[in-house]
């Protein structure tokens, strides 16, 4: 019986701690994977230096070892040279999207000052203070 409470009982502050003690982690934005990339490439490397060597070991296994060694560099050097091309075409492409949140973003901020310029009365603007605030949290959305 005394097993059965004390089960319940971690049951609820377990629940309690994962509700309320706990929080979410605030995204943030990343231009990369981070250090996800370095393993990526470590990983796609292995795989092409250990895949010929296992198609060939596999194959026949009366290869002479320098064939094998010349094989499994020939890859490798294939596996640079595309890997360096990749990077090359990645870093000259535009970033499209951040240049249409600029884009976003320059036009929110022209039309805010367009909002603020246009005054009914000397004192009062024409945009109202809960349309302005309205505005700045669209432009901050935008960043």
């Amino acid at each position: 019986m005394f097993c059965v409470l004390n089960n319940l009982f971690e049951l609820r502050s377990d629940a309690w701690k994962i509700a309320i003690q706990t929080s979410r982690a605030l995204p943030i934005r990343e231009d990369s994977i981070g250090p996800w990339s370095g393993m990526l490439l470590m990983i796609s490397w292995l795989g092409v230096v250990l895949h010929p060597l296992w198609g060939i070991v596999m194959g026949n296994a009366d290869l002479h070892p320098l064939y094998l060694l010349g094989f499994v560099f020939l890859f490798e050097q294939i596996f640079i040279i595309a890997n360096a091309s990749v990077k090359a075409m990645v870093a000259q492409m535009p970033n499209d999207a951040s240049s249409k949140l600029h884009k976003q973003y320059l036009d929110a901020k022209d039309s805010v000052l367009k909002a603020l310029n246009m005054q009914e009365e000397p004192h009062s603007p024409a945009v109202s203070e809960k349309d302005l605030s309205s505005i700045r949290k669209e432009i901050d959305s935008l960043r």
